[in-house]
């Protein structure tokens, strides 16, 4: 027999915004900058201001989206209501996959970071994260 399970909203605006501020701060400034100053030298504030400008508006679409679907699922909820079952399927799982991806760009840049400061070799870092 089939029970029904429902998702609980348990994070607040104050736990969301800071898990949204980590993120950008883990992977977007620490572990990323150097590499984006590499490859863009001096117009490198154009291009993040370019994705400042990309973000707000990426945020209003999130908030008008979440004004018109209240469910506590996100980008899949979109999709069904849009696509149905099978794409929001997929955007599930790539959902999933990106945080996944994202979790070990920050994990990579940290054990980068930590491997100059402590001489010890990354792969023995990366084990322990």
């Amino acid at each position: 027999m089939a029970r029904s399970v429902h998702l609980k909203r348990n994070l607040g605006l104050f736990e969301v915004t800071l898990s949204g501020i980590g993120i950008i701060l883990g992977a977007g400034i620490y572990a990323l900058i150097g590499e984006a100053a590499g490859l863009a030298g001096n117009a490198v504030w154009i291009s993040f201001a370019f994705s400042a400008v990309i973000a707000v508006l990426t945020g209003l679409s999130y908030a008008e989206l979440a004004s018109m679907f209240p469910k506590a699922s996100a980008e899949y909820e979109y999709t069904k209501q849009a696509f149905g079952g099978y794409p929001a399927f997929i955007i599930g799982w790539m959902i999933i996959f990106s945080g996944v991806i994202g979790a070990a760009t920050v994990a990579l840049g940290f054990a980068g970071y930590f491997s100059q400061l402590s001489g010890l070799p990354l792969y023995l870092l990366l084990f322990f994260l």
